[in-house]
């Protein structure tokens, strides 16, 4: 099943596992070789989520912020 990890604010509200995955963008070169994946910010991490079936979460409105589902950071703005 490979590797599972807890996600850093787990006990705040981000209580669910994170798998490490591999990717072809990811090196060793200049750090470990893993990075954490955030399928709706970024194209690599896109489609690394959709290859292992991971969910875009829907976490800001077009207005900037926050939705209020969204735990600690519910109404904060992106932008600053």
């Amino acid at each position: 099943a490979g590797t599972i990890t807890t996600h850093p604010l787990n006990g705040r509200g981000y209580d669910f596992d994170v798998p490490a995955l591999a990717g072809d963008f990811v090196t060793a070169e200049d750090g470990t070789g893993f990075v954490h994946v955030a399928p709706g910010h970024g194209e690599d991490d896109f489609h690394l989520g959709q290859k292992n079936g991971i969910a875009v979460p829907q976490t800001v409105g077009e207005d900037g912020l926050f939705y209020p589902h969204v735990p600690l950071f519910a109404g904060a703005s992106v932008y600053t």
